[in-house]
């Protein structure tokens, strides 16, 4: 059941969140880190990706905690420019559903790049806290929880046409070597009174790819998954992968809806 999944990773989070926090200059490679990241938004090129999501959602019974079904699967061109994203070519089980989201489901916006960055930036004033040994795909990694407060928060939560900058608590796994960013995890936390949803988790794994002949790390994975709020909350688990990264120029094939 995804609320109690969700409420275990953010139970995870608090305790993990009660160790010793750190400051960016206090931590040598969390300044590594911080450089390559600025480094890294910096550099990225405009570029277009093909998105596709399945949307699932769970109405959850106090017995059995209810079945994930299927509620549709979306795809879309993302397009990257000016350090913004632009979705384009929406389509809804193949066909066009250019206001897709702002009528329907809940989506996470608060572009990656930018999240990222925000994390480093001095606004954010972003707690760390001491790291914990991993391995990914079998490189030495660094994981790193965190915290930011929400009058800090770039993370922006639209659902029902409402949206709100929750704080949020999370995880980011380094490669040890190169202090490239991995994973990312964020939890939402504290959302207001009357906001359709109590809690927003959101996961993004990175890979290596190649735009034009130059290689980057960006999302080829990423799940969100909320719940809402009150009695008879329903859960939905949205999954996306990234796929066919390309530069784009004045000349791409994009159709951006009016």
């Amino acid at each position: 059941m995804v609320c109690a999944r969700v409420a275990v990773l953010g139970a995870a989070c608090m305790v993990c969140c009660a160790q010793q926090a750190i400051s960016p200059k206090a931590d040598p490679f969390i300044e590594k880190a911080r450089a390559v990241a600025l480094s890294f938004v910096e550099q990225l090129p405009h570029y277009v990706v093909s998105q596709s999501t399945k949307r699932k959602y769970l109405r959850v019974e106090p017995s059995s905690g209810g079945t994930w079904r299927t509620l549709d699967e979306v795809s879309a061109q993302l397009v990257y420019v000016n350090g913004k994203e632009i979705y384009s070519d929406v389509m809804r089980d193949g066909k066009p559903a250019p206001d897709l989201r702002e009528k329907q489901g809940m989506w996470s916006t608060g572009e990656y790049a930018y999240r990222l960055g925000g994390l480093f930036a001095p606004a954010a004033a972003t707690v760390f806290h001491s790291p914990r040994s991993a391995k990914v795909n079998g490189r030495p990694a660094l994981v790193y929880s965190f915290a930011v407060e929400q009058q800090n928060s770039g993370w922006v939560i639209m659902i029902r046409g409402k949206t709100f900058q929750p704080a949020h608590k999370g995880t980011i796994t380094f490669d040890r070597e190169t202090a490239r960013v991995l994973e990312l995890e964020m939890n939402s936390r504290d959302f207001p009174r009357g906001f359709p949803i109590e809690i927003v988790t959101s996961k993004t794994k990175l890979g290596q790819v190649r735009i034009g002949d130059n290689e980057y790390f960006l999302p080829v994975e990423a799940e969100v998954s909320s719940c809402t709020a009150g009695v008879d909350p329903v859960c939905t688990r949205n999954v996306s992968e990234f796929r066919d990264y390309r530069k784009f120029t004045a000349d791409s094939s994009i159709k951006f809806e009016p």
